[in-house]
């Protein structure tokens, strides 16, 4: 940076040179087919590296400058992992400049009257939010609220500590991929206590396929879901074509391709819960549910809701299906009706949560080869049990390590030390 004396050199020119040092920019977005690219619209991108990407968008319209603040390029070297951020500068002092900036707005669902620069416009459902749009052109929409649309807004501030605990606060998707590497994170860690909630319940659909069309579906479904909640609840999904035993051990595997099972799991508590839409008379075996299109406005959406409520009521009892057969033999044998829990209505009476929580296993890359843990793993239970004895095992294989590693400090460099001292 040229110094040209304090009066000289502007402010701005230093705070630019100081955003070069960061080594990941925000994208700087031009027209309106940058946006679209940006959002990765087409199908064809819909794969496995966008899942769990969330997408940020800022809109400034700061006079003397056209590139992203200092901030901005240090949050998107904070959060590169997990989120792409871009940049669009709204040019007041030229209407053509102005006008496209618009249109890159409305590519997210704002109208020009709605932006409040400088602001931050957190995505977290990139692909299924474009199609949402589409899929309401020219039709009321039922999800009426931007972040029904799984868009936060978040308005910029001097403050880093600040803007990075917000921008944290939405930093993963809101239905991400689940496996080994990151299911307790994603399912059960609450970020602004920093410490895992064990009551929490965490939603997961289980697929056999990551095909286009039914993962659109799905997160299309579990966006009208949560948006139907009062209250924010954590989904996921998971492929059970590569976590056979998680899906196996509860019994959650699709019969088809085309069909989804979500199953509710509180896994400190070792309890799952799956959905059984028994409305076509199976008597509680329909739990393979078509989440195509056409079934976004049906009665599925209202009946998954209600399940929800019924699961997050704090008086809900949790019980296992031995005790529950033994308190309903009670009941019927005395012909009474004081041994039914209090506060729980009928249809929570028929929710019996089972035990045996299973755990998903991290993804298999050439490098797990020499990884030393990952072949001990089956052998102290860190594979296909329950989270309880995952951690335990764990703690118990670093414990042991370390006793070993202090027994044979004593030996090789404290012994001879104390035989040379005589």
């Amino acid at each position: 940076i040229a110094w040209k004396g304090r009066e000289r050199t502007k402010m701005y020119t230093l705070i630019d040179g100081v955003a070069d040092i960061f080594p990941h920019k925000c994208v700087i977005l031009n027209s309106e087919q940058q946006m679209i690219d940006f959002l990765h619209s087409s199908d064809s991108q819909f794969d496995d590296a966008h899942f769990n990407r969330v997408k940020a968008i800022i809109f400034s319209d700061a006079r003397n400058r056209h590139s992203p603040h200092v901030l901005l390029q240090y949050l998107a070297t904070n959060f590169a992992s997990v989120i792409d951020f871009a940049y669009v500068h709204m040019n007041t002092d030229k209407p053509n400049k102005l006008a496209v900036a618009n249109k890159m707005a409305a590519r997210i669902g704002l109208d020009a009257a709605e932006i409040e620069p400088p602001s931050m416009y957190i995505l977290r459902a990139p692909l299924i939010h474009t199609r949402l749009l589409q899929l309401y052109q020219g039709e009321q929409p039922t999800l009426q609220s931007l972040e029904d649309m799984g868009v936060y807004h978040v308005s910029l501030s001097s403050d880093v500590n600040s803007m990075q605990m917000f921008v944290e606060q939405y930093a993963s998707p809101l239905v991400p991929k689940l496996d080994g590497t990151n299911f307790l994170e994603q399912c059960f860690f609450d970020a602004t206590l920093e410490s895992i909630e064990e009551d929490k319940i965490c939603y997961v659909f289980a697929v056999n396929t990551e095909e286009a069309s039914l993962l659109q579906s799905l997160f299309m479904f579990g966006q009208h879901v949560l948006a139907s909640l009062a209250e924010s609840v954590q989904f996921g999904w998971i492929n059970c074509a590569q976590q056979t035993q998680f899906c196996s051990a509860m019994h959650v595997t699709p019969k088809a391709d085309d069909r989804v099972r979500l199953v509710a799991i509180r896994a400190y508590h070792d309890h799952y819960k799956i959905f059984d839409d028994d409305s076509d008379g199976n008597d509680g075996v329909s739990r393979d549910l078509m989440l195509g299109d056409e079934n976004i406005h049906s009665e599925l959406v209202p009946k998954v809701v209600q399940w929800i409520k019924i699961l997050e009521q704090e008086e809900m009892v949790f019980r296992d299906d031995d005790a529950s057969a033994a308190a309903e033999t009670v009941c019927t044998e005395n012909n009474t009706e004081n041994c039914k829990p209090k506060n729980i209505d009928t249809q929570q009476q028929d929710v019996i949560w089972k035990k045996g929580v299973s755990f998903p296993t991290k993804p298999a890359k050439w490098t797990d080869n020499i990884d030393v843990l990952g072949g001990l793993g089956s052998m102290f239970g860190l594979v296909g049990s329950g989270v309880g004895a995952g951690v335990s095992a764990v703690s118990t294989l670093v414990s042991s390590l370390l006793q070993i590693g202090f027994v044979m400090v004593i030996f090789l460099f404290l012994m001879p030390m104390l035989r040379m001292a005589r």
